[in-house]
């Protein structure tokens, strides 16, 4: 199996199996199936198959999915993000997917954060009119 296609001179790797294993380094050279790595501590010439190609990985993933912002700066104009997992019945989820693709809502998530900010105020509103009542209590 050639797989020196997936290789080129200069392409960050790790090494998978043998006595530099979990070792990152730097295609120096490929000759067929042996490929010259500059380690950290020197060279080692190994065989292909021991090799992970990082730079191969971000190549196809350029080529794959260009605007796919993962690893790239982040715009400082947009408010910060954070992940979080949440659980939506089917059909809601469904149904904003439907939604995005009549052009009805941009994305799921931007709605989904303006429908939240919205009853949020709401929320903030009525709490800090209940707080001037003199009867405690809440939503």
């Amino acid at each position: 199996m050639d797989r020196a296609y997936d290789f080129n001179k200069g392409d960050k790797v790790v090494i998978l199996r043998g006595e530099y294993k979990g070792i990152h380094g730097v295609i120096r050279d490929i000759q067929g199936e042996k490929v010259d790595v500059a380690l950290p501590e020197g060279n080692a010439v190994l065989s292909i198959t021991a090799l992970q190609n990082f730079s191969s990985a971000a190549r196809k993933a350029w080529r794959t999915r260009p605007d796919r912002g993962t690893g790239r700066p982040k715009d400082i104009t947009l408010s910060p993000k954070r992940m979080v997992s949440l659980r939506i019945d089917v059909g809601v989820w469904d149904d904003l997917g439907k939604a995005v693709e009549l052009g009805i809502i941009r994305s799921r998530e931007a709605a989904v954060n303006q429908w939240l900010r919205e009853k949020l105020d709401v929320l903030w509103q009525h709490q800090e009119n209940f707080g001037n009542e003199d009867d405690e209590g809440g939503m």
